[in-house]
Order: C-alpha cells, then sequence, then structure tokens
C-alpha cells in the first residue's frame, strides 16, 4: 500500500471514524460524518466556503423544529431541551421565518 492508498480517519472525541466502519448503532457524530462526506464529494472539486457557518444554518432549523415537535410545540421545554433560554429560542425562530407564537393547550 503506497502513502496515497492509506486508510484515512478522522479524530472525534470517542477515536476515529474509518470510512469502512460500520457500527452497530448509528451515532448522530457517525451519521453527520457520513453526511459531510457525502456532501463533499457530491461537489466535484469544487471547494466550498463558509462551510461551519453553512452546516450550523442547514441544522438548526430542523433541530429547533424536531424539539418543538417533541415537547408538543411547548417553548418552554423545548428550550430546556436545546440548553437555550426561550427568549433566545424565539429569536432563532425569527431568525428562521418560523412561527415564535406559543401553541396553547
Amino acid at each position: 500500500m503506497n502513502s496515497n492508498e492509506k486508510k484515512r480517519t478522522v479524530p472525534t472525541l470517542h477515536g476515529p471514524i474509518n470510512d469502512e466502519e460500520t457500527p452497530t448503532s448509528q451515532s448522530l457524530r457517525h451519521i453527520a460524518a457520513q453526511a459531510f462526506r457525502r456532501y463533499l464529494k457530491e461537489l466535484n472539486g469544487n471547494k466550498p466556503r463558509n462551510l461551519y457557518d453553512f452546516v450550523l444554518k442547514e441544522i438548526e432549523q430542523p433541530l429547533i423544529l424536531v424539539a418543538l415537535e417533541h415537547t408538543q410545540g411547548n417553548q418552554t421545554e423545548a428550550a430546556k431541551l436545546l440548553g437555550l433560554s426561550r427568549v433566545t429560542l424565539r429569536k432563532k425562530l425569527r431568525a428562521h421565518g418560523l412561527p415564535s407564537t406559543s401553541r396553547t393547550a
């Protein structure tokens, strides 16, 4: 195996993620790594810019929506689940163009 054929690994908090690795339970970290690899591969050599900001913006909205879904629209509970203040959650909802009014029970 020459230097161009070496198996590549990505360091993480819990050890490397190998391309050939098939974990028995798909962790969020592993799924995200696979998605990022697929995204970069699909760029066909084009160089992305501001990938960090792009990814955060892409992930934040569905994360907030799932938290609200999980808490049945309760913004206070969703904010706690996300580790945010309710005010910050409402600001993020507005920033993403999502309704920031509470659902009444």
